[in-house]
Parts: structure tokens; C-alpha cells; sequence
């Protein structure tokens, strides 16, 4: 399916299903490891698999 824009029509995107667009995949920290981090409270609300679930 594409999107359209103006008068000429003019494609300016298409959309394709979700399915085929996303790679399950580890994401790793990369360049940013040592660098950066992160801390979940002990009230959140979401499961750890919940939330990286890709």
C-alpha cells in the first residue's frame, strides 16, 4: 500500500506489513557500553520479557 501527497499524487511512502519489517534481534549497547546505563524501580509496572520482547 503506498501514501499519496498533492495534486501529481505524488508517492511519498509506502506501508508494509509489521510482520515483514521487524527482525527479532538482541540489541546490544554497543558504543555506549561503560558509557551508559539504565535502572527500573521495584514498582514497575511491566515484566522485564514484557518489556524486551521483540
Amino acid at each position: 500500500m503506498a501514501i499519496s501527497f498533492g495534486k501529481k499524487k505524488e508517492k511519498i511512502t509506502d506501508l508494509i506489513p509489521y510482520s515483514k519489517y521487524a527482525k527479532k534481534s538482541n540489541r546490544k549497547i554497543g558504543l555506549l557500553e561503560k558509557k551508559a546505563s539504565f535502572k527500573m524501580s521495584s514498582d514497575f509496572k511491566i515484566s522485564d520479557e514484557e518489556l524486551f520482547d521483540l
